[in-house]
This record gives structure tokens, sequence and C-alpha cells, in this order.
């Protein structure tokens, strides 16, 4: 079992659309013991896309049900496979409801998710939301953005702070309930002694430098403050998006 794990989160409605299109999920505060004994602590967060409230539906389909069908299966064995089988059927099921609803056909969402169990952190990532990682060194984008202008990046035509100002940088080549089978970037990595996670939206990333995010990361006093802080700094670059943000801490509360 890990070390008690702590953890908090806001999704707030951003100027840029008429509904919040982002949606989280996160173990609530009456949640079983037993079941974070078994399955470990799973967190996802997406951000739709399509229009009116299609990005809504989309996000909130794919986040609730990827977190409850994790936490309502039977015990798991190979649970990093089940999770990518679920974020499979969760697409076909997105791909179906706008094939019979037309007024939701385009919609999609992004995911990041982290689940942390066994002194393990276990990632998936489709789209642009990401996740980093506060180690008490160094502060690391886990995920990779599946977009233009991430591969500009990383075939070096453009700094990784220049991507705020990269034309292009809110296309996205990947997404839920887009394509019939979606590239789902997955990553794992050994839970260093003390640790912050930081999972968001582009809200927060698309106006805000890494070591502006370090900053407040690494100095925080606790989750809640944190959290506030990385708002208002989007909020201060004028982000129009919503903005939503997960921080998880052993050591933080």
């Amino acid at each position: 079992m890990l070390d008690k794990i702590n953890y908090y989160s806001i999704s707030k409605h951003g100027k840029k659309s008429r509904h919040n299109e982002d949606y989280v999920a996160i173990p609530s505060s009456k949640f079983e013991i037993n079941k974070l004994e078994k399955y470990g602590y799973f967190f996802v967060l997406c951000d739709g896309i399509g229009g009116a409230k299609a990005g809504e539906i989309a996000s909130k389909t794919c986040a609730k049900s990827l977190f409850n069908n994790y936490y309502q299966s039977p015990p798991i064995d190979d649970f990093r496979l089940h999770i990518l089988s679920t974020i499979n059927s969760i697409n076909d099921k997105i791909i179906g409801i706008a094939n019979d609803f037309p007024q939701y056909q385009g919609m999609g969402t992004t995911l990041v998710s982290l689940l942390l169990k066994d002194d393990y952190a276990f990632l998936n990532n489709v789209g642009d939301s990401r996740a980093y990682i506060w180690n008490q060194q160094k502060f690391i984008q886990i995920t990779d953005d599946q977009s233009p202008a991430w591969e500009s990046y990383r075939q070096g035509q453009i700094s990784k702070d220049e991507i705020l100002d990269c034309k292009y940088k809110n296309l996205i080549t990947e997404a839920i309930g887009i394509n019939p089978e979606p590239e789902i970037l997955s990553y794992q990595l050994h839970l260093p002694e003390k640790f912050i996670f930081l999972l968001c939206s582009d809200g927060l990333t698309d106006v805000c430098l890494d070591s502006e995010l370090e900053e407040i990361i690494s100095k925080t006093k606790s989750l809640k403050d944190g959290i506030n802080d990385l708002y208002n700094l989007a909020v201060d670059h004028q982000s129009l998006d919503d903005i939503s943000i997960i921080l998880v801490s052993n050591y933080l509360d």
C-alpha cells in the first residue's frame, strides 16, 4: 500500500466556450479505503472538443466511464491492458453517440490519466492534456502532446517555450472519439521518495511556461494553494479556455 496520497482538483469554465468542456474524475473524500488499497489511486482529466455541448458530452463520458469502470471491475491482473482496452471501448462509445445524434457529430476529447499503484505511476494520454512531475529536483513533463506544434518542437524547429506562440498550437492530431483506433500513449515510472504530480488541460499550458509552473509547484505549501496559484497565473496570462488542474502528492496536504 502506498503511503497516504493527497490530491486536489479544480475545473473552471473559461470565456472561450458557453459550457465547461473539461471534466475531471478523482476519488471522493468518501471513497472506500479498501478500494484504494486494492486498486490504487486513479485520476482522469479530459478536455472536450466539438463545439456546442458536444465537447462537454465527450469529456464527461470519457472521464466518468474510464474512472468508474476501473474501480467497478473485479480484481485485475493486467490493469494496464485493462485500462487501454477500456479507453478503446470508450472511444467506440463516443463515436456511436455522435453517429446517433447529429448535433454531436465531430465531438471528441483529450485524455490524460494517472494511476498510482505499488510504488509506480502509470499514465496514459491522448491529445494535448498533460501530466508533469515535481520530484524535488526537477519539474518534468511526462506526457507527449499529440500535435503539430509538439512535432515541431520534437524535431528541433522550435523551442518548448515557443510552442506558446505557435500559430497552430491548438491543433491536435489525436483525440478520443475521432478515429476508430486512437493512438494511446503510455508511460510508467517508479515513484520518487517525494512527489507532486500535475495533470492539466491546455487552458493552463497554452499560456504558461513550464518554468512558471515549476516556480509555483516547487514552492507551494499546500495542494489547494498550489492549484489556486496555477489557476490565477493562467487567468493573469489571459487564458480564455476552460482550466482544469489536478495535483497529487505524498507529502503535501
